[in-house]
């Protein structure tokens, strides 16, 4: 997985500005490399979501 999904939403953090995020296509010739994109950026939004949900305690 490229790292653009985790330096936008790290840049995001730092800043304490909060994110939202569309999933477009097209990414890869063959759908399951371009739902396995998808599936990462989903990983690394829930793991940001879950640092925002822990710091709002």
């Amino acid at each position: 997985m490229s790292s653009c999904p985790i330096r936008v939403f790290d840049w995001a953090w730092q800043r304490r500005l909060p994110l939202a995020f569309a999933m477009a296509g097209g990414y890869a010739s063959d759908i399951a490399e371009t739902v396995q994109v998808q599936v990462g950026t989903f990983k690394v939004a829930l793991e940001y979501w879950r640092r925002w949900q822990n710091a709002a305690r």
